[in-house]
């Protein structure tokens, strides 16, 4: 047929094409005949967070049953240092508050506005703001070897 292809290499290339563009006929995946149901379990996990919902408008001075979870949030992303955490809106809190507000650029209130209290719902990944900040803030100076034949070393 053709000179440079062998009649072997014609018959694999031809079953090939047919492997390749042919429907399969068997599914890759049995499925059954069942349905799934979907629960409601998603609405309990984020009931907590919709109930710093009750804070709103809050500010020093103030007394709100579960304040001490809202400091334990503030400390878990390194905004208060201290871990003794009462019901009530102190100046520690308010400066923690501040601090969270400035660094992500929301009004500067120093009160549980809407939008702080939004940000406080949406979901974080767990990381400490505060490590953050240390790591990436930190200058590092790495020696070249320009250096030691009277250059300078990098820094980044």
């Amino acid at each position: 047929m053709f000179p440079f292809v062998s009649c072997n290499s014609f018959f694999f290339l031809l079953c090939l094409c047919i492997l390749c563009f042919s429907r399969p006929c068997f599914p890759a995946r049995i499925l059954s005949n069942s349905v799934t149901v979907l629960t409601a379990a998603s609405d309990v996990h984020n009931a907590t967070w919709h109930d710093f919902e009750r804070f709103l408008d809050a500010g020093r001075g103030s007394q709100v049953s579960g304040m001490s979870e809202l400091k334990n949030y503030f400390h878990r992303f390194g905004y208060l240092p201290n871990s003794n955490f009462t019901d009530i809106f102190d100046t520690d809190f308010e400066s923690a508050l501040t601090l969270y507000q400035s660094k992500l650029s929301l009004p500067v209130t120093g009160r549980l506005d809407s939008d702080t209290i939004s940000a406080i719902i949406s979901p974080r990944c767990g990381v400490s703001d505060a490590s953050q900040q240390t790591l990436f803030m930190r200058r590092v100076t790495l020696p070249s070897s320009m250096e030691s034949r009277g250059g300078s070393a990098t820094t980044l």
